[in-house]
């Protein structure tokens, strides 16, 4: 039975993905409060409690799967906050894309904390991979539409917040000594 709402959820966003219109377009142009919410939330929601009350061997894979479906919520929501929909039809405006960045740093920076204070070195991997992602799409993506002093003005506020995170970082490696 899990098997099969896994697969119905896979299905659910690789249409969302493929821009089928079945997947979106009865999702209301009102944010958060939608069909998507239960869509690509319930997952979410499905995998804490399987994680928290079902078999102990389904509770790791249980909470990777609640995850990569957060990451997924989020980043769906953000594309139908921008857009009204979540068709990826529509041109990707630059705001959006800054939007992501920000959020999936955030993401990354609370996976990294919780990796360190409290889940574990693969928590941990995983906040590192995300940041590497978002570094490396801010520099080749971001910055490219951007001249002058905006250029500038990003690099210090990427490199600022890394240096947050590194600072967080030996500091609860410390307390944890």
């Amino acid at each position: 039975q899990l098997g099969f709402a896994l697969l119905n959820y896979l299905v659910i966003v690789l249409a969302i993905l493929a821009s089928n219109s079945w997947a979106w377009a009865s999702v209301s142009s009102r944010p958060i409060i939608n069909l998507a919410l239960l869509a690509l939330g319930g997952p979410i929601v499905m995998a804490v409690l399987v994680a928290r009350f079902y078999e102990p061997a389904f509770k790791k894979t249980a909470l990777w799967v609640a995850a990569f479906a957060a990451f997924f919520f989020i980043t769906f929501e953000i594309r139908h906050l921008w857009q009204g929909s979540l068709s990826l039809g529509h041109a990707v405006k630059a705001g959006e894309m800054y939007t992501y960045s920000v959020v999936w740093l955030v993401c990354a920076v609370v996976a990294l904390l919780a990796g360190s204070w409290r889940f574990g070195k693969s928590v941990y991997r995983a906040g590192m991979a995300l940041l590497a992602v978002v570094i490396v799409k801010i520099f080749l993506v971001d910055l490219a539409d951007l001249e002058g002093l905006w250029r500038v003005a990003s690099f210090m506020g990427l490199g600022l917040a890394l240096l947050g995170v590194a600072f967080l970082h030996q500091k609860i490696q410390q307390a944890a000594r």
